[in-house]
């Protein structure tokens, strides 16, 4: 297992513990930035009308934090 991939699970398991993402949700979206060791996360809940986006550093410091509850909720009335 490569160094940026060990860096990439360590960054994302804290990303799960962060967003408190139970097996309700699933991944959209994981992006890791090689050059700056940062990783975005998306989860969508099952249901479809929750979603957890976590920005994180090569070192597990939070970058950014949403919790979106209403989103997909909002886009099926239209």
């Amino acid at each position: 297992m490569g160094r940026d991939l060990v860096e990439q699970e360590f960054i994302k398991k804290k990303a799960i513990e962060i967003g408190k993402v139970h097996s309700g949700y699933t991944l959209e979206i994981e992006d890791f930035h090689k050059k700056s060791g940062t990783l975005m996360v998306a989860w969508k809940s099952a249901c479809g009308y929750k979603e957890i986006i976590v920005e994180l550093d090569v070192f597990g410091n939070l970058l950014d934090f949403h919790l979106d509850k209403e989103r997909s909720l909002y886009l099926k009335w239209y």
